[in-house]
């Protein structure tokens, strides 16, 4: 376990907390409860990303708030703190993707025979765009052996390498 690190709201968070578990790496942390499949890495350049089922990732901002607690911010804003009884430690498997609200249409959208890109979360095969090529830009800073082509389409390459990543950190 850490000692007197960044990470130590997050540890004590844990130990509070019945059936955490809490792992520390270099320059990380995870969380996770019953199933490593779904966890929370807490990085020390204050970002996190939240995974489940070993593909899903979303990501943001992350803060101690306090001694034994944190906060998470999401990427589009939203907050949550530890101390909310609300708080769930565990990503849910079927949770649903953030909702932006958008302008009202008053025109019908131009009709596009080119696919739309799509890579709300959670990113799987198939997604496509600008998230996507922030994890292939991402896998190939950490495993820079046999990089991966930086298109922003999640295909079984880029699945592989997330996998491999993974393994290499220990988290499956």
């Amino acid at each position: 376990m850490a000692k007197n690190t960044k990470f130590d709201c997050i540890e004590n968070y844990v130990k509070k907390t019945a059936g955490t578990k809490f792992y520390e790496h270099a320059d990380s942390v995870v969380m996770w409860r019953d199933n490593i499949k779904n966890y929370w890495q807490f990085f020390k350049d204050d970002q996190w990303i939240k995974v489940v089922n070993n593909l899903t990732m979303e990501r943001g901002n992350w803060e101690c708030d306090g001694a034994d607690g944190f906060i998470i911010i999401s990427r589009m804003g939203k907050t949550w703190k530890t101390s909310d009884p609300n708080w769930k430690d565990t990503p849910e498997e079927t949770a649903e993707p953030e909702q932006t609200t958008e302008p009202e249409q008053t025109t019908e959208p131009e009709q596009t025979t080119e696919p739309v890109a799509d890579d709300s979360f959670p990113l799987k095969v198939g997604k496509e765009g600008p998230n996507v090529v922030k994890l292939q830009k991402f896998l190939n800073d950490k495993i820079p052996s046999n990089p991966l082509t930086v298109n922003g389409k999640f295909d079984e390459k880029t699945k592989n390498k997330l996998i491999e990543y993974q393994k290499k950190e220990g988290i499956i």
